[in-house]
């Protein structure tokens, strides 16, 4: 698979198109790149919405169903939009994609619009100063926090 800058990952997920205009204004307005916040809208809040154990068990999970197509007359509302992920946002989304019964793209757009609606109903309280580094930092200091308590679980501590 081809990289993207320092995102080897993809994941292509159906967005609604007029939820992805708004995201992509208020990134603008806030002097965010729409994919900045879309990654950092990945990102979950709580070790407790991650599914843990071994990657590896869940990969075969994460796989797309064959394509069946469209029954006649069906439309889509939405584009198909690529996230690029650093290697630590994409085993959060495996995971957080895991604990939910679902796919990786199934995750992404239904988390994308879920945050939008949340961010739309609080007047979009984007934190200042997100960059690549520190999303990226903000999905490693998750998954260490998972080991940790995974660690202090298994010691009964």
């Amino acid at each position: 698979m081809e990289k993207h800058g320092g995102f080897p990952h993809r994941i292509s997920a159906t967005i609604n198109n007029e939820k992805y205009e708004t995201l992509r204004r208020q990134s603008e307005s806030h002097g965010y790149d729409i994919s900045l916040v879309a990654r950092w809208m990945l990102i979950p809040s709580r070790v407790e919405k991650l599914q843990r154990g071994n990657l590896e068990s869940l990969e075969g999970a994460m796989r797309r169903p064959l394509y069946q197509g469209v029954k006649g007359g069906e439309r889509k509302r939405g584009k198909q939009r690529n996230f690029w992920l650093t290697d630590a946002e994409f085993e959060l989304v495996t995971r957080a994609a895991a604990k939910r019964g679902l796919i990786r793209s199934a995750y992404v757009a239904a988390t994308i619009h879920e945050q939008i609606g949340l961010a739309d109903s609080q007047g979009w309280p984007l934190p200042d100063g997100i960059t690549n580094a520190s999303v990226d930092a903000e999905a490693k200091n998750l998954l260490r926090k998972m080991e940790e308590s995974a660690s202090e679980e298994s010691t009964g501590n």
